[in-house]
């Protein structure tokens, strides 16, 4: 007999085949009705062995967060103190482009285990799938050359090019996507990472 999917797990499956992907810098909720599910969520949702209140308030926020509601993962995520907290704190204020202060909040979740994980699908997800040479010269180009050939996660630059293209006059849309689909690997290994732990 086949287990059935936890309400967590239904969720996490609408937002990863949600398309297109999250925007680097979503202005709106996604899905108004998720949200309210993803609020209501408790530790018998997640399949845990034992009551961890806090567990949930990290998978909450990383699912408020992937459903583009900014204001409610930031309020789970602020009482968290732990590196899983931060680094959800830390995506929040990208997203919102508050790029100083998500660097503090990376600061505070560095060497995370989830990282590990995302390391290894970003750079080959990289190495395999994009032509970065390909891409403008610059400091996005730059900074996925830095994420491809790095030999760990380094959040910083990925940072550095969300900004960046914040900024271009000219948005490379090839650069945007590659963008949209490491955050992508980033909200996945980390709600992988909540979910296992």
């Amino acid at each position: 007999m086949t287990e059935q999917p936890t309400k967590i797990e239904s969720i996490m499956v609408l937002l990863e085949e949600r398309r297109p992907l999250q925007s680097l810098q979503p202005r709106r909720i996604w899905d108004e009705e998720l949200d309210k599910q993803i609020a209501e969520l408790r530790i018998h949702d997640t399949n845990a062995q034992t009551g961890n209140a806090d567990k949930v308030l990290a998978i909450q926020s990383g699912l408020h967060l992937w459903n583009d509601s900014l204001d409610r993962s930031h309020t789970l995520s602020q009482d968290m103190h732990h590196p899983t907290g931060s680094y959800w704190h830390g995506i929040m204020h990208r997203m919102e482009g508050d790029f100083s202060n998500a660097k503090y909040w990376m600061r505070q979740a560095a060497g995370h285990p989830a990282m590990t994980e995302l390391h290894q699908e970003a750079s080959r997800w990289l190495r395999e799938q994009v032509q970065v040479e390909d891409l403008p010269q610059g400091e996005v180009r730059s900074a996925l050359q830095q994420l491809r050939d790095a030999d760990a996660w380094n959040p910083y630059p990925f940072v550095d090019a969300v900004e960046r293209l914040q900024y271009e006059r000219q948005e490379d849309e090839r650069a945007r996507e590659a963008l949209e689909q490491l955050q992508f690997l980033e909200m996945r290994a980390l709600l992988q990472y909540c979910l296992h732990t």
